[in-house]
């Protein structure tokens, strides 16, 4: 009879130690997972350097959509070019979008600019890029030709000051 209950006691505590095991890992499991949302969730992310890209690829498409740039890229290109582009309405006074056009022995002729010109006068300060909330600005130049074969660089700035 001594055997038997020793057998019981001692399957109690291994019972026991069983649960305290799996509470443990399950606790640890859970902790884990916590703290990787904790450190997921807990930096702001800012696309807009990304967003910026997308934009100029689109303006850049909008432009030139041929292999060659033609005369009616040039004809009503600020209407066609933000209606190509697509910028939401509640999006429009958080960015700015200028492009020049220059061939290599003129200076640079405005072609047309998109968004909140009051946005204009971060370009090229010290204000752009410093911290998470002051705008982002970023330049892109592209390189096209025309039919004739002459060559021509357009240039680019977008200035974002959406919050992420």
């Amino acid at each position: 009879m001594t055997n038997f209950k020793n057998n019981k006691r001692a399957a109690i505590i291994s019972e026991g130690t069983y649960w305290l095991l799996r509470f443990v890992l399950i606790s640890i499991f859970a902790g884990a997972v916590i703290l990787i949302l904790i450190a997921h969730y807990s930096r702001p992310f800012d696309v807009r350097d990304a967003e910026s890209a997308i934009l100029a690829q689109k303006t850049i498409n909008c432009i030139k959509p041929e292999l060659f740039l033609t005369e009616d890229s040039f004809i009503n290109s600020g209407n066609r070019i933000s209606s190509c582009i697509e910028i939401p309405k509640d999006d429009e006074k958080k960015i700015f979008i200028n492009a020049t056009l220059s061939n290599f022995t003129d200076n640079l002729k405005p072609y047309f600019q998109l968004g909140n010109e009051g946005l204009g006068i971060y370009f090229g300060t010290a204000m752009c890029n410093t911290v998470a909330s002051s705008p982002s600005c970023t330049e892109y130049r592209y390189y096209a030709i025309n039919e004739t074969g002459s060559q021509f660089i357009i240039d680019i700035k977008i200035i974002n000051n959406k919050n992420s």
